[in-house]
């Protein structure tokens, strides 16, 4: 039981948070607000989401590399031990990488 540890919690914790986002995804494109949501093209991005009365901020990388035509990967990077969102981003930076490896990041706290 040992064995799985912080990396299980990790792994669980995520898949439940992504969960979270598929059942809700359809009311989040009912809303107003998903109209004003669309990526113009390369660089960072700031966006805000409403849940349960409180707001939520995270940020989006999208490669100089990236092509509208051509699907892209997609990684969230999470962090749950309190901050700020861009203190986790100047933390981790994993901006060069998605460069590098041609994905869109999230950052999500």
């Amino acid at each position: 039981m040992k064995k799985f540890g912080v990396a299980g919690i990790a792994i669980i914790s995520i898949l439940i948070i992504l969960g979270i986002f598929v059942a809700t995804s359809n009311k989040i494109k009912e809303s107003k607000e998903f109209e004003s949501f669309h990526i113009l093209g390369p660089g960072d991005y700031e966006f805000f989401l409403n849940h349960n009365g409180l707001e939520r901020r995270y940020l989006v990388h999208v490669p100089f590399s990236y092509e509208k035509e051509v699907p892209t990967p997609l990684v969230f990077s999470i962090h749950g031990g309190g901050g700020t969102v861009n203190g986790f981003k100047r933390s981790i930076d994993f901006d060069s990488n998605a460069e590098k490896n041609n994905y869109i990041l999230v950052y999500l706290m």
